[in-house]
């Protein structure tokens, strides 16, 4: 309480308690309802509302924690600057699911999972002009019990649906086209616990669920937190900046910079947004979006808070160089996930099939007011069938058999006889 009490009456002055200052805080306090603390400096009393003592209270536990990582160089929980927290991944934890995946890192969990289906599970954006359908989404759920709390669960928050968005991206660029795997994709990333970064434990979890549903991706991708201490200087360090790999929460609010990197090898055009920040347990700020193209060290999303004037190029390399080294020791754990993805598809996930047939038979396929459509679909016991102008076909059947019959059915009506075939 000393400190507080010396680190306050360094920021305020003693002498703006002299002079009626106390008897002006007395009567806000008052009038507010506030809590206050009263303290005695040189005959002095001090007058200090709840919130200002929880700011000093702040301010002291951020430096203390900065100046022991920087001169002992060993963070809260006792990790060095590189070190990352211990993790571990399992698959198929629901056998209903078509894909399912537990990470953990730490004390941060993320239980994904996968769902694929048709056209018709397409989540639809409403715009302006034309409403457009995404065939892959990932939803983030943040539930109050996963940082020991009680609340009411309601609509999305603005930050779950900024961390959804932040690790959609970061997982959209390894998924393969429309063409080679023509479902819809959903993936759902609850956090059972969080204590930092629970959008990069997301991303390793969706990457592990969507293996496990059988999902082709073109590689595998991991998700890491940066942290930054900026001037070291102050608290005893040489004044190199001080990088730290896989950040908690505590560190998150103490330090200068929050820094999230998910790369992988595979690439895509770049794009940038705004999100919140990643604590969960403290208000967001403005970061930005970047996905670039590279190599097998590239990067699919770069999230930067900044909390500080600005960062020089040369401490952003060094920040990529360590995020990378973080990554690959993230991927290498991946590898170890017991049990391992199925990487095929579920026996409860929907079959689809695609066939061509001529343009003009399309109309017979379709029928009157569609009519044929949908006595072959409740006929064979598919669960849909899409035509497009084309002559693209595609069939969506629960099993082997009603796909088997359904494309009988439709080969029958699109049939063009040809000279020697033999009928019966």
């Amino acid at each position: 309480m000393k400190r507080i009490r010396t680190q306050f009456a360094y920021r305020e002055g003693l002498s703006m308690c002299v002079g009626g200052r106390e008897a002006v805080s007395q009567s806000w306090c008052k009038n507010t309802g506030r809590e206050r603390s009263v303290f005695s400096e040189g005959g002095l009393a001090l007058v200090f509302s709840e919130v200002d003592v929880k700011l000093v209270f702040k301010e002291v536990t951020s430096m203390f924690w900065r100046k022991r990582i920087v001169e002992g160089g060993k963070r809260s929980d006792g990790r060095t600057p590189h070190e990352i927290r211990p993790i571990n991944s399992s698959c198929g934890l629901l056998p209903r699911a078509h894909g399912s995946a537990l990470f953990t890192r730490g004390e941060t969990q993320s239980l994904a999972v996968a769902t694929i289906g048709d056209n018709k599970m397409a989540q639809r954006v409403e715009n302006l002009i034309v409403d457009d359908y995404k065939r892959f989404y990932l939803q983030y759920s943040f539930p109050p019990s996963c940082v020991g709390e009680v609340g009411r669960l309601g609509a999305p928050s603005r930050r779950e649906i900024g961390h959804g968005m932040l690790a959609e991206r970061s997982l959209e660029t390894i998924l393969p086209s429309g063409d080679d795997f023509p479902y819809t994709i959903r993936v759902e990333s609850t956090i059972t616990e969080s204590n930092g970064s629970s959008s990069m434990a997301s991303v390793c979890g969706g990457c592990l669920a969507l293996q496990d549903a059988g999902v082709p991706i073109k590689c595998s991708i991991a998700g890491i937190a940066m942290g930054l201490v900026l001037d070291t200087k102050e608290f005893g360090g040489d004044g190199t900046p001080l990088i730290l790999s896989d950040i908690t929460g505590s560190e998150d609010a103490s330090g200068d910079m929050d820094f999230k990197k998910v790369t992988n090898d595979a690439h895509a055009p770049g794009r940038s947004s705004s999100g919140v920040s990643d604590d969960g347990r403290s208000e967001g700020h403005m970061f930005l979006y970047i996905a670039v193209a590279g190599n097998e060290d590239g990067i699919t999303a770069f999230q930067m808070d900044i909390k500080v004037g600005g960062i020089t190029l040369p401490i952003m390399k060094e920040a990529l160089l360590q995020a990378r080294d973080g990554r690959k020791h993230i991927l290498g754990e991946m590898m170890k996930c017991s049990p391992p993805p199925a990487k095929t598809l579920s026996n409860y996930a929907p079959l689809i099939h695609i066939m061509k047939v001529r343009p003009d038979k399309v109309n017979l396929i379709i029928g009157s007011g569609g009519k044929k459509v949908k006595s072959i679909i409740e006929k064979c016991g598919i669960e849909a069938i899409e035509a497009d102008e084309d002559g693209t076909v595609k069939i969506f059947a629960r099993d082997l058999a009603g796909l088997e019959k359904s494309k009988a059915i439709i080969s029958g009506l699109t049939m063009v006889p040809t000279i020697g075939d033999i009928y019966r």
